[in-house]
């Protein structure tokens, strides 16, 4: 079977010399295939910044120039290597791209595009998964059953099976190397990734015998099987002893061989080769939470010789894999949570170190560091810059003391345990419990790279086009706009109308855009956002990472909520000011009123003496009022409790007055159903923006505007203990109709 596949991939991988010239149709293609460069196809985005290093080459991200799709391309050095060596490398490049135009054809491997090779690098492109690792997003997600890491194993070992039935073992099996395809995509939506480690061991064509290899083959010791760890033969079982290592984790949260996260590679390598009965994986709380219809499986998978292991093909058609509900314990909430309070405690020092470094690297940081030494992070975007944060004595080295005190930058707290945990999750065997080398932190996080440069008029994104990326503006402005299809009220069923653009706020170097969008997920963007400026330089940050700021931090989501509450609010104000200004107007107005007066009323719930007081033309009707200039109180009844308490408006401040009940357009969700708005009296002289309610509901359904409803619920509505529980942003204090606080 490998045979008909390498002959599919005969014509694109002999350019790179990877099969024999007897495939060739002519004998020049050969020699005009090699005088291709890396630089004719595709376009490396910021070299100097890699997406990942490791052993076996260096990540950059580039874009192919005909389609302009993103790949992933791994640079193998040729420098420095003696002929012997430089040949050798040479022959494993070319047997790993081999590997991965064969693997690549199952959906679940990132798929192998083409190879090049130069004076200094070859270079081997494949698909880009740009989801981020699967365990981070099992974690973002919080509990999980038994049968959505059946669902994930499903996925994995599939992918596992197809490759040994191709001949190919990957022997580096890990959840680094299981990526997600996007951000949009579920978890099951998984990619492997580095075959650096991978070989051909499957059967033979010339005997039929099992080909097996011997070495550690540049595993991780914490998921390679022992007979890798003793460096004896091995052949593809190996693959499914890393696959028990990962069903272990995802079904209850630790390490078969580290239970506390804290081993060194010598310490797990002399665990795993006495054995998981001898480590103590099958006993205590953790093997408790596996479901009982699970426990054999992993029991066979982490089998200590390979022959009692299952075939990838026998694992896939395991009753517990086919049907996860199967046995004891999979309804038990309580074995879940806690196996998800473990998974997310194993990865926990991890992520709060990626996302205390991206805050570090996005800005978050700056006004204190600003108030500490006069001066910000030397360059946004830079991993060199955050690095020097956490070491401010430029000692080398970080410690305890240095990530409570950038965790405080960043408006949090951290303990000592907090801060340990941090540091065993990026030490070494030999580091100091109590500090590890600043470089440690340079492999936490990728490299973020700046997006093209963009000249005057060029799009970063536009409205309704889904867009996960969190930007930074480096360098000149960028202008948010936002447009709306206006329709007269008596033709509100039409598709026609004429367009309002709003040019909302001009932006400078150093500010940020676009988490409106990913704070709740990646939804379409509301805005478009345009290069206003002869050039502008942006840097993108990925929405996975995105997540992390506000995941593991309060201290940072709270300023990011913030500003995109403040960037909503602020773009339903610039509409009805707009409106409020077209020349027919029919769909709004601006009034002035004097202190004391009424502005609106509500003529079934208001007082007798209110309903006198207001204006006739406007208390009939739902009314959506913006408070351009002055102090406004709006008096609020919960009609299920009976109870009023009264809210003050500021300028710029909004509210949707109801005459009844029920959800509306500033409550989508119905949150508040049961409140109304009683009246809206000016404490001082006021000018008044007031928008038809009809017209307001019509504008808040455009697409572009719904997902804007979350940042703009009336949260005054509720009562103060509401508000805290729910942990959002009050605009303002809630005040009783008696003065006192509620």
């Amino acid at each position: 079977m490998f045979a008909a596949a390498a002959a599919r991939a005969a014509r694109p991988l002999a350019c790179a010399g990877l099969l024999p010239a007897a495939y060739l149709t002519r004998k020049d293609e050969q020699a005009r295939c090699l005088e291709r460069r890396l630089a004719d196809a595709y376009h490396l985005l910021e070299p100097e910044r890699p997406l990942g290093v490791g052993g076996h080459g260096v990540v950059f991200p580039g874009v192919n120039k005909s389609s302009g799709e993103i790949m992933a391309i791994k640079q193998v050095s040729k420098k420095h290597l003696p002929p012997e060596a430089l040949k050798r490398l040479g022959k494993r490049v070319k047997e790993e791209a081999t590997l991965l135009r064969v693997a690549g054809e199952h959906r679940s491997v990132c798929s192998y595009k083409e190879l090049f090779e130069g004076d200094d690098a070859w270079y081997i492109v494949t698909e880009l998964a740009r989801g981020g690792e699967l365990f981070d997003r099992l974690v973002e997600r919080g509990a999980y059953s038994p049968a959505g890491a059946a669902g994930v194993m499903r996925e994995l070992v599939d992918a596992v099976a197809y490759l040994h039935q191709m001949g190919i073992a990957h022997l580096d099996l890990k959840p680094e190397n299981v990526l997600l395809k996007s951000d949009e995509t579920d978890a099951s939506d998984v990619r492997l990734v580095d075959f650096g480690s991978a070989r051909f061991v499957g059967p033979s064509t010339e005997n039929g015998e099992e080909l097996r290899t011997r070495g550690a083959a540049g595993a991780t010791p914490a998921y390679a099987a022992p007979e890798v760890l003793r460096g004896d033969a091995f052949d593809a079982s190996a693959d499914l002893w890393s696959l028990g290592v990962i069903l272990y984790l995802l079904l209850t949260g630790t390490h078969p061989f580290d239970a506390r996260n804290d081993a060194d590679d010598a310490e797990v390598t002399r665990r795993v080769l006495a054995g998981a009965d001898a480590a103590g994986a099958f006993k205590g709380a953790a093997w408790a939470r596996v479901p009982s219809a699970a426990r054999p499986l992993v029991k066979r998978l982490l089998a200590d010789r390979p022959s009692d292991r299952p075939a990838a093909a026998e694992v896939l058609a395991h009753a517990w894999l086919q049907d996860p509900t199967r046995g004891e314990g999979f309804r038990d909430k309580a074995a879940a949570k806690a196996a998800s309070d473990a998974l997310r405690e194993f990865h926990l020092g991890r992520r709060r170190f990626k996302a205390m470094l991206l805050a570090v690297m996005v800005g978050y940081a700056d006004q204190a560091l600003a108030r500490e030494r006069g001066a910000g992070t030397a360059q946004l975007g830079s991993r060199r810059a955050a690095m020097d944060v956490f070491d401010s004595d430029n000692n080398g080295y970080v410690t305890t003391e240095d990530i409570k005190r950038v965790a405080r930058l960043l408006g949090d707290e951290l303990d000592e345990a907090d801060t340990r945990q941090m540091l065993r999750s990026v030490a070494r065997p030999g580091d100091d419990v109590l500090k590890v080398p600043k470089e440690r932190l340079r492999h936490m996080l990728p490299p973020l790279y700046p997006a093209h440069s963009l000249r005057r008029g060029d799009l970063v994104f536009s409205a309704g086009e889904t867009d996960p990326a969190f930007y930074i503006l480096l360098d000149g402005d960028v202008l948010i706009s936002h447009s709306f299809l206006l329709r007269p009220r008596s033709g509100f069923a039409s598709k026609s109308g004429r367009e309002l653009s709003l040019g909302l706020h001009r932006l400078r170097t150093g500010e940020s855009f676009g988490e409106t969008e990913l704070l709740e997920g990646v939804r379409p963007r509301a805005s478009t956002a345009t290069c206003a400026s002869t050039s502008c330089a942006l840097l993108a940050v990925p929405g996975h990472l995105f997540q992390l700021l506000g995941d593991v931090f309060t201290g940072v989501r709270g300023p990011i909520q913030d500003q995109a509450a403040a960037r909503c609010r602020g773009l339903v104000w610039s509409w009805a000011s707009a409106l409020a200004a077209q020349p027919d107007g029919g769909q709004a107005s601006r009034t002035s009123m004097t202190a004391g007066s009424v502005a609106w009323a509500n003529m079934e719930y208001a007082d007798t003496d209110v309903k006198a007081k207001s204006p006739r033309d406007t208390s009939k009707q739902d009314q959506f009022v913006v408070v351009e200039d002055g102090v406004v109180e709006v008096d609020v009844l919960d009609t299920k409790t009976n109870r009023r308490h009264t809210h003050t408006l500021w300028p710029k401040d909004f509210v949707y007055c109801n005459e009844r009940p029920g959800a509306h357009p500033l409550d989508s969700a119905g949150q508040f159903a049961s409140t109304v708005v009683l009246a809206l009296r000016p404490v001082t002289a006021a000018q008044l923006t007031l928008v038809h309610g009809d017209v307001f509901s019509q504008a808040m359904s455009q697409p572009s505007m719904q997902q804007v409803n979350t940042y703009l619920v009336e949260q005054f509505r509720g009562e103060v203990e509401t508000v805290s529980k729910k942990g959002r942003i009050p605009t303002h204090d809630l005040v009783a109709r008696n003065g006192e606080a509620l």
